[in-house]
């Protein structure tokens, strides 16, 4: 098998069809789809049961409630038998051809990472826009890692949604998703970055990502959320330490 497909879900039922029917509808077939509900309340649980009935490269699993993807994401690695990894939120979804464009890259020429574009979309519809990177190959640990701390603070390298990962990797260095209610995604991709050698950024979008009003932002950030950021920076400038990167090269991102 080539791909696993992760998803957490936790109360999407509005979004979760669409999410499920853009994986499902990928010109590239080779992929499971593992879908982790993560406790839901609302109708979601049917949705799942109902997709994983009629197409059976879905595997379905339903956990108690974590308060973050953190928990379900690692949930889907642990279960997980594709050779690359590709993770997707329950409210966005793909380009039709997203997996297809994601592996060949990656096996082209064997990169440990691929990087694609993708649309930030609200539901109105208004304030959609495009990030489409520049193409560049990074090969060599000082490459990669000289990107990483160039373009992580700036979002283009802190995502793990539009990324295409090797699974021996994240599992050879036992690489999870720690255990925090927001910004796991960072935590997670500087471990990954700290083994990479081969990276490709394709000026491809291949993801769609939901805008969510402020409003919804605020409910969803923790009590603690200033206090995780500032955890997520201490341990971002130790390891650019660790890689010997100059911090002052790339503070005035991570601070902006």
């Amino acid at each position: 098998m080539k791909i696993s497909v992760i998803i957490p879900v936790y109360n999407c039922e509005k979004y979760l069809n669409k999410c499920l029917n853009s994986v499902l509808e990928q010109t590239f077939e080779d992929f499971e789809l593992i879908i982790v509900n993560n406790g839901s309340l609302d109708d979601s649980a049917q949705i799942c049961a109902k997709y994983a009935d009629i197409d059976a490269r879905i595997r379905y699993f339903l956990r108690e409630n974590s308060g973050s993807a953190a928990e379900p994401r690692n949930m889907g690695l642990d279960e997980a038998r594709g050779e690359y990894i590709v993770f997707v939120d329950a409210d966005d979804y793909l380009e039709p051809d997203a997996l297809d464009h994601l592996y060949r890259e990656a096996v082209s020429m064997d990169y440990d990472c691929v990087i694609a574009g993708y649309c930030n979309y609200s539901d109105d519809q208004v304030t959609n826009f495009y990030v489409i990177p520049k193409e560049q190959e990074y090969i060599g640990e000082t490459e990669v890692r000289q990107y990483f701390a160039r373009t992580y603070p700036n979002g283009e390298a802190g995502y793990v949604w539009n990324k295409i990962y090797r699974r021996d990797i994240i599992q050879h260095f036992n690489i999870r998703f720690p255990s925090y209610a927001r910004l796991e995604d960072g935590f997670f991709n500087v471990a990954y970055f700290s083994h990479v050698d081969k990276l490709k950024i394709m000026p491809v979008v291949t993801y769609h990502y939901k805008l969510n009003a402020q409003t919804e932002l605020f409910r969803k950030s923790p009590e603690h959320y200033f206090d995780l950021i500032e955890t997520l920076a201490s341990h971002y400038y130790t390891t650019i330490d660790d890689w010997g990167i100059d911090r002052e090269s790339c503070e005035a991102e991570m601070v902006r």
